[in-house]
């Protein structure tokens, strides 16, 4: 399989080759120069299995993000999987604004804040860091789970 060609013919050739580069730095540590200079096709034969697999996931239309098992948010890396939302950039700009509107309204102590249906808890845990108080609540366990991993991540 020409995963790369694969990928660009499915994705288009901007998303497909973005996919393939991450996927290549995140999963074999290659760089954008390592994928120019050819080192890509010299990975073992272990890794090109793994990377098939990779990109029949993707192919398949699966999250590149539930795929690698994480995401970044916030400056923090967070786990996803199936059951829990991946978290979307414009997301963090809630973040900045919660941050705004709890530091204008803060007086004595930290503000404190309360996160419904927190998923990955990734806006739970990012005011957090920032020193909000919060109080996350999701109702579906696989949730909480992944939010408690988290949130472990960084407690």
């Amino acid at each position: 399989m020409n995963c790369l060609k694969e990928l660009k013919s499915h994705y288009g050739a901007s998303e497909g080759y973005a996919l393939y580069r991450l996927v290549m730095e995140e999963c074999f540590g290659l760089t954008h120069t390592d994928i120019l200079l050819g080192k890509d096709s010299q990975i073992s034969e272990e890794n090109k299995v793994r990377l098939e697999e990779i990109v029949t996931r993707l192919l398949e239309n699966e999250p590149v993000q539930y795929i690698l098992g994480y995401t970044h948010f916030y400056g923090h890396r967070f786990n996803v999987r199936s059951g829990v939302l991946i978290p979307r950039p414009e997301t963090e700009l809630l973040v900045d604004k919660v941050l705004e509107l709890v530091r204008c309204a803060s007086g004595d102590g930290p503000s404190r804040v309360l996160d419904v249906g927190t998923g990955s808890g990734c806006i739970a845990i990012s005011l957090a860091l920032a020193g909000c108080k919060v109080t996350a609540m999701d109702i579906s366990e696989d949730a909480l789970g992944v939010a408690l991993e988290n949130a472990s991540m960084y407690h």
